[in-house]
């Protein structure tokens, strides 16, 4: 029948969410076109007085997107920003206004005699359509479910496993950048994207 129908299709886009978010490298950082992106670059005790900096390619001189000037203090560079923290001892990037193209490899770097320590990130830019439709069928999917939870209250078992199925797809989209989630995430107003 038609519940049957879209509960599959929607429990076929859960799964693939979860598959697409879950176990993401530490070094991996996922941002959606037209948001902001911090990147966390953390060094080793001992570097807090070095220039620390984000380049991408090479990492020659005009591959430095971003470079710190001394500790505790903001710089900014186009829609780059950078910050070292030397208490928390990383210097943290912003990067604003994403696009597809940002996607890629990019280092964190620390200046030093001799060669630069380098660690490197990979950054993954999706376009904003694709969530927008991802983040609807699993929108979608909670409505459904939150009929289920209503429908099944006086069951206490199926009322249960429907809660751990909703609390699930919330999860999931706070997993993807979605931002001001709630058990009434479903009712097709727009969300703000963050990463």
């Amino acid at each position: 029948n038609w519940l049957t129908y879209n509960i599959c299709i929607c429990f076929f886009f859960l799964v693939l969410t979860h598959v697409a978010t879950k176990d993401k490298p530490k070094d991996t950082y996922v941002g959606i076109e037209g948001s902001t992106l911090e990147i966390n670059c953390e060094y080793a005790d001992g570097y807090q007085d070095y220039i620390k900096y984000f380049c991408r390619n090479l990492c020659k001189y005009d591959d430095i997107l971003i470079k710190s000037e001394s500790s505790n203090t903001l710089v900014s560079k186009g829609r780059y920003t950078g910050l070292d923290n030397v208490s928390q001892q990383k210097f943290t990037v912003t990067i604003r206004n994403l696009v597809l193209e940002d996607s890629g490899e990019y280092y964190c770097g620390v200046e030093r005699s001799g060669r630069d320590l380098l660690n490197k990130v990979k950054l993954f830019i999706s376009g904003a359509v694709l969530l927008e439709l991802i983040l609807y069928v699993l929108s979608l999917t909670n409505i459904i479910v939150m009929l289920v939870v209503v429908h099944n209250w006086q069951d206490p078992i199926l009322y249960v496993r429907s809660l751990e199925v909703h609390f699930y797809i919330v999860s999931i989209v706070n997993t993807i950048g979605c931002r001001n989630v709630n058990m009434f995430a479903g009712l097709g107003y727009p969300m703000n994207f963050h990463a």
